[in-house]
Order: C-alpha cells, then structure tokens, then sequence
C-alpha cells in the first residue's frame, strides 16, 4: 500500500493538520466525526468548502509516512502544546492503520448513534460550492461505476478552485 503526507490550510495558508493516509482518508468529512475537538471546531470554523488540501508527499512506504507526519508536525509545531499552529494533539508516527473493529463493537457504535442526526442536516450549502458540485455532475451518469470518478472530479475541481 502506498500511503501520503497532507496538510490542511485556512483561507489565509496557515497550516493547521497534518495527516498521514491512503485512499480518501485526507477527505474533510474523515475528521468530522473523530475526537480531536480542537481539529472538528477548526474545520467548522474555517468552513467545510474553504479548508485547503495540500500533499506534501507521496507514494510512500507507511514507515516512511510516519517518520515524514512526525517531521512536519515538529516543525510547524502544535497548537496545544503553545509551539504552532496544528491541531494534531500527538507528535504522528502512530496510530490505528489496518485496525479493524469487531463485530460486537461495530454493533455498539451503531446503537451508539442510532436516532442522531448527521452534522450536516438542515446546513445550507454555499452557492459556490453547489456551483463546482453541479459542473462536476455534467455528462455523467449517475450509478456503481461513474461514484469514485464523480467524487474525483469534484476533489479536483474544488482543489483546483481553492489553490
């Protein structure tokens, strides 16, 4: 598996994540549910549609990608520890990759959220934002297939939009 570096940036191209991942993990709606306060008040804050994507590396070796997340997570510095701007609340170089939950887990976190409504119901999205997501629908048809290249499209054209 290859695995990147990417950095989160507010309107004024202040960092403010650094993360390590592969497949859509760097995707804003990843960090929306997670328990990082700081990260998920950040996010809002800034608003949803105006957070920056940048990938500082990639095709990397997950050995590699922890030693590269620590690096820049030292050298911006973190936020609560009063040394940067980051809202990481650790060094990098850690965490859960290729964990999977149990079946009994699973049960409980779906009982879990059972009856609660999803963050985003009843938000009003930016007319810009619906503007990129309606160009990005054209000529495609909708089904299985066309999904991961729809989300693609619309990933580019929004990075392309805000960089």
């Amino acid at each position: 598996m290859k695995y990147y570096i990417y950095m989160y940036l507010d309107p004024a191209n202040v960092p403010f994540y650094i993360g390590k991942g592969q497949g859509d993990r760097y995707l804003i709606s990843k960090h929306l549910t997670i328990t990082n306060r700081l990260l998920r008040n950040k996010i809002r804050k800034v608003g949803v549609t105006n957070v920056k994507i940048h990938f500082l590396h990639e095709n990397l070796t997950e050995k590699e990608a922890f030693s590269w997340e620590r690096y820049w997570i030292k050298y911006i510095g973190r936020r609560d520890l009063k040394e940067g701007t980051l809202c990481n609340l650790t060094d990098g170089g850690e965490g859960t990759s290729g964990h999977t939950h149990t079946e009994e887990s699973k049960q409980k976190m779906s009982e879990a959220l059972r009856g609660k409504l999803p963050w985003n119901k009843g938000k009003q999205m930016s007319v810009e934002y619906c503007r990129v997501n309606s160009e990005s629908h054209k000529g495609l048809q909708a089904g299985e297939k066309n999904i991961l290249c729809m989300v693609k499209v619309i990933l580019k054209r929004l990075k392309e939009r805000y960089q």
